[in-house]
């Protein structure tokens, strides 16, 4: 414990640990070292300050062991840290700057926040990476205590191989959320299945669009997709010049609930691929063609066609098939409709039949 004290202009030589600069009310002014001047601390002077010329000042430990860095402690007096107080900060500033106003505010601060009053079991703290554009400086950058780092503006990656890596190994979701206003969506690692998925809202899980397993396939759980049949045969239509509504009974799936009897309705603009089978009992030898027909709201597809009274000599059975690649605008609608040409109402379309469409771009 010092207990002499030199406060005269002179100095002369203290014992070790036994004079101190001034006092509590007989303080020194102001210190003047040379040009590369070193102050040293501890008995054996083992951290040192050194004037570095015209630029800064070093500080050193000269500790030479394992894990012994250099230590500087920003600490405050405060005996109540409430939420919001500011811990420590470090600002940089060009209080010289010529052109005054803006440029003579603090440039950029790290400082350490409290997220929360302290307590015995509580020293929750968010670091504040604060710099400014035309202002005082202000936090563009967080780290929280829970070590979420939070970025206003944008993150660049540069160099040979930018790389980032989400995750550590460990059997664990890893995920990017896009936090929209009206609606969220996430690209990320499903551990439990091994697939890359890419859905609504900020859980993995909540709703997927769609998902590349390990192997490379690519599923699309939630696409328009729709395959119809007929339950049961439907005998005696058509008749000369007629065109039948082809009602298809049954759903065998009908992804996105987009189907009501006889037409499907597009959710989205798209293109849709469709493909049809009709099949026929019965086709009538006079009847000059049956036609089937795609009938959208943009336009009326010609899809299949047969001549019985060129192809038969009697009555018979005949399938129609037919695909075709269609543009729909949302909302519009489809369904598939038979056209007889000449002949009498005595066809059956048989439960072989199908319809099936699905977006595809």
């Amino acid at each position: 414990m010092a207990t002499t004290k030199i406060t005269g202009t002179g100095l002369g030589l203290p014992t070790a640990d036994g004079a101190a600069l001034g006092g509590a009310s007989n303080e020194w002014s102001d210190l003047y070292l040379a040009e590369s001047g070193v102050i040293y601390f501890g008995a054996d002077q083992d951290v040192t300050v050194t004037h570095d010329p015209d630029d800064g000042l070093f500080l050193k430990s000269i500790a030479t062991t394992d894990n012994n860095p250099v230590l500087l402690t920003l600490q405050t007096g405060e005996t109540d840290i409430a939420a919001d107080d500011v811990i420590g900060k470090i600002a940089f500033q060009a209080p010289d700057e010529g052109t005054g106003t803006d440029a003579i505010l603090v440039a950029a601060a790290i400082q350490a926040v409290s997220e929360g009053d302290f307590s015995a079991s509580n020293n929750a703290t968010k670091l504040s990476f604060m710099t400014g554009a035309s202002e005082a400086a202000a936090e563009k950058m967080s780290l929280s205590s829970a070590g979420l780092l939070t970025v206003t503006g944008g993150v660049t990656m540069t160099g040979a191989t930018p790389t980032l890596t989400i995750g550590d190994a460990g059997a664990e979701d890893a995920k990017i959320v896009f936090d929209g206003n009206a609606q969220d969506f996430h690209i990320g690692l499903d551990d439990t299945a091994d697939d890359l998925v890419i859905g609504k809202g900020s859980a993995l899980g909540t709703t997927t669009h769609m998902a590349f397993t390990e192997d490379g396939e690519v599923t699309k759980p939630l696409q328009p997709c729709v395959l119809l049949t007929i339950p049961s045969k439907i005998d005696n239509v058509g008749g000369s010049d007629t065109q039948t509504d082809i009602a298809w009974g049954t759903e065998i799936f009908d992804i996105g609930a987009n189907f009501a009897t006889p037409s499907f309705t597009a959710p989205v603009t798209g293109k849709y691929f469709m493909s049809a089978q009709v099949g026929l009992a019965q086709c009538d030898t006079d009847a000059t063609f049956y036609q089937l027909y795609a009938v959208a709201s943009n336009r009326t597809h010609y899809m299949g066609m047969i001549a019985p009274n060129y192809l038969f000599s009697a009555d018979a059975s005949h399938m129609i098939t037919a695909t075709q690649v269609i543009d729909m605008d949302a909302s519009d609608t489809l369904k598939i409709q038979l056209s007889q040409n000449d002949g009498a109402s005595q066809t059956d379309i048989e439960t072989s039949s199908y319809f099936s469409i699905y977006l595809v771009a």
